[in-house]
């Protein structure tokens, strides 16, 4: 009570927080022009985004942070504006409703049964630019922890090679149905074993990658099941190593961003565009035959009155 909500929000979440807001009553505020009326009126309309609050940790310590360490929960905010009369006066009112997210493993190293999938997009440099909520459970991360960040610096260092395999059969086939158990690293640090099917989007023009789109199922949960924990597994490498995983991931980055050959969906696909092509040109040249075909074949007679009625008395039926 008599906190600012805005201090409950996780510090890099703040700014869009904010943004929403500011929408909302922008929103708000056009209606409210719009119907000639002295009072704003809520429009019913949802505001939904996800962030991170900071975790009340019960009423003894309630949300002082001195010698403690802060804990935020990830949650899903659904906010809007509610006018309330209060006295004869009419406030405004955010309305917050939080769903927290929960890690969806209980024991460590788990065996998932679920089939639950989840679609990852990223770009020939490695950009991450789309990720489905679906994943948050398994991994943690929400959308704005991991887009525009390299998708492999994810990828466990020694799978690296193995990864490097394919995603040259990805590009050079056009897919890749299911790909060999995998790691990829959760939020707490620790690693979850996947399985993917690949797609690769080519420019069939300039033969560029344009996003590889990676079909995930998780296999079997990380060895510390709680994957909303920051980093608490901070893996050291040896130098060897690191140099290692740094020229896989060069080699991974210059096969992305190399002139493609013509694949056979490639080729599949410059043929289906100039099918398509082919077949709006076709149409376009009968459309002119088609209105003279309409011309010609459509023709009424007109009968005047008089006509008509010495028809009708000529014969029974009309």
């Amino acid at each position: 009570i008599d906190k600012s909500f805005i201090d409950c929000i996780y510090p890099e979440d703040r700014h869009m927080f904010m943004s929403k807001i500011m929408s909302g009553l922008a929103d708000l505020k056009n209606v409210d022009s719009s119907s000639n009326k002295g009072s704003l009126k809520n429009t019913g309309n949802i505001i939904t985004m996800l962030c991170r609050i900071r975790n009340y940790r019960g009423l003894c310590s309630g949300f002082s942070v001195q010698h403690c360490v802060i804990k935020y929960v990830s949650v899903l905010l659904n906010l809007f504006f509610k006018n309330v009369t209060d006295e004869g006066r009419n406030n405004i009112y955010l309305i917050v409703h939080a769903k927290p997210f929960h890690s969806a493993y209980k024991v460590p190293n788990e065996i998932v049964t679920k089939n639950v999938t989840f679609e990852f997009r990223h770009t020939a440099d490695g950009s991450i630019v789309y990720i489905e909520p679906e994943s948050i459970p398994y991994l943690g991360y929400l959308p704005q922890d991991i887009l525009n960040k390299n998708v492999l610096r994810y990828y466990h260092p020694d799978d690296l090679s193995y990864l490097q395999t394919v995603y040259e059969e990805t590009l050079k086939t056009g897919t890749l149905a299911r790909s060999k158990p995998y790691r990829f690293q959760v939020r707490n640090g620790h690693y979850v074993q996947l399985e993917t099917e690949w797609t690769s989007l080519t420019n069939p023009w300039a033969k560029k990658l344009d996003v590889i789109i990676a079909k995930h199922r998780v296999l079997q949960g990380p060895s510390s099941p709680d994957v909303f924990q920051t980093n608490v597994n901070k893996r050291k490498m040896s130098g060897e190593d690191e140099s290692k995983a740094q020229v896989l991931k060069g080699n991974i980055i210059k096969l992305l961003n190399q002139v493609l050959t013509t694949p056979e969906t490639l080729i599949n696909q410059v043929n289906r565009y100039e099918k398509n092509a082919t077949d709006i040109y076709t149409l376009m040249e009968d459309i002119p035959k088609f209105d003279q075909r309409v011309d010609k074949d459509c023709r009424f007679h007109i009968c005047t009155p008089d006509k008509v009625t010495n028809s009708s008395s000529n014969n029974d039926e009309v």
